[in-house]
């Protein structure tokens, strides 16, 4: 029959087509086989360091990204040589039907993967933007170490991560970063670049949140039951929140969380009244350094 010849003819261009893709991926296993027969020389496992889990998804979702690309460019060189080889070498007949199929098909693609594409490049911008500022509080909170602060990022704690925790005389402290974009403008005044934090909730220039406070809070309290349980002693967390490079106007006096912009944080820790002694600071960190010693070598960047 014509249309069981014509699907055979189908199947066997796209077939031709599709084999160059064949031959690239042989390679690339070999080269995955091949990479099976090293080992790393590292044998225990390395401490979390800050924005861990986010540099992991941040790979991942960069891999991710080459999957619409591809399409994207393969798609009408592909529609194209396939309308030839039936045409021209398969002598199926030149109808509307078949050129509005490829057409629509043709169509659909491009919107699709665009889409797609777009979607997920959204998703890497903020990744992006939450490690960038999990790294910049990182580096402030290590000057701490300097005054005799345990200072650990990136910790796991079940289905969700603690950014930072701080342990020190003055207190344990759970550190939640946020990274929120600013507002590109051509005026230069500090209210543009200005939060207003009245103890419940977060009022940027164009829009309010109160997630991150109910988010620290929650993580505070876990950290609490955790190290309480674990050291056998009265353990009572702080929670935190930073915003790096806002201005944080603050209308509240004794906030449940505080609300910090990532700058010049040491005096929020260092001048507080000493509750723990060096022995019970260790004991603390001690539980933490377990906690972040989970990443095996080469998980944080796999080879190909």
């Amino acid at each position: 029959m014509e249309w069981i010849e014509s699907l055979a003819k189908s199947l066997l261009a796209s077939t031709i087509l599709l084999l160059p893709m064949l031959i690239i991926v042989i390679p690339v296993a070999w080269v995955k086989k091949r990479n099976k027969h090293f080992k790393n020389p590292l044998t225990s496992n390395m401490r979390r360091l800050a924005g861990a889990e986010l540099s992991m998804q941040l790979q991942r979702a960069r891999d991710d990204l080459d999957t619409p690309m591809v399409y994207l460019l393969m798609v009408t060189p592909f529609l194209l040589a396939y309308y030839c080889l039936l045409v021209h070498w398969f002598d199926i007949s030149d109808s509307i039907t078949l050129r509005a199929g490829l057409v629509f098909t043709w169509i659909v693609s491009l919107v699709y993967y665009s889409l797609d594409f777009l979607r997920r490049g959204q998703v890497i911008r903020h990744l992006r933007l939450g490690y960038e500022c999990e790294l910049a509080v990182a580096q402030e909170l290590d000057t701490l170490m300097l005054h005799g602060y345990r200072v650990f990022h990136d910790i796991p704690a079940g289905k969700f991560n603690i950014d930072h925790i701080v342990i020190g005389s003055t207190g344990v402290y759970a550190i939640e970063t946020k990274g929120r974009s600013k507002p590109r403008r051509a005026s230069s005044e500090k209210f543009d670049y200005e939060l207003t934090y009245d103890g419940k909730r977060l009022q940027f220039p164009s829009w309010t949140e109160t997630s991150p406070i109910q988010q620290a809070q929650r993580q505070a309290k876990w950290v609490s039951e955790w190290l309480s349980n674990a050291t056998a002693l009265r353990v009572a967390a702080k929670p935190v929140l930073v915003l790096p490079g806002w201005w944080v106007d603050r209308r509240c006096k004794k906030p449940g969380v505080a609300v910090l912009s990532g700058k010049n944080m040491d005096n929020f820790f260092i001048n507080g009244k000493p509750i723990f002694t060096y022995e019970q600071v260790q004991r603390i960190a001690y539980q933490v350094d377990q906690k972040v010693r989970d990443l095996e070598p080469g998980v944080m960047l796999k080879p190909t």
